[in-house]
């Protein structure tokens, strides 16, 4: 596996901070990964488990699985919220 980048974790932390994230904001976003990541690794699993079927899975958009279209809805109303730095 692949580490991760510490310096787009800083930058992603960062900016949610300049935000106004409180801690429980915090919590909400961490909650909004684990559910991407699960879905994602479901995704994963019902196409066969190789990248190729699972791009193609995913070609058109979210619109086959209902769970990643809420999760991007409830994700998007969650942003709302917060100011958008420079604009």
């Amino acid at each position: 596996m692949k580490n991760i980048d510490v310096r787009n974790d800083i930058h992603l932390f960062r900016l949610c901070f300049y935000r106004g994230f409180t801690e429980e904001d915090f919590a909400k976003v961490a909650e909004f990964f684990d559910r991407a990541v699960t879905i994602s690794s479901a995704i994963k699993d019902q196409t066969g488990g190789k990248i190729k079927e699972y791009r193609a899975a995913l070609a058109n958009g979210p619109g086959n699985y209902p769970e990643l279209v809420q999760l991007r809805e409830e994700v998007t109303q969650f942003s709302r919220k917060f100011p958008t730095i420079g604009f």
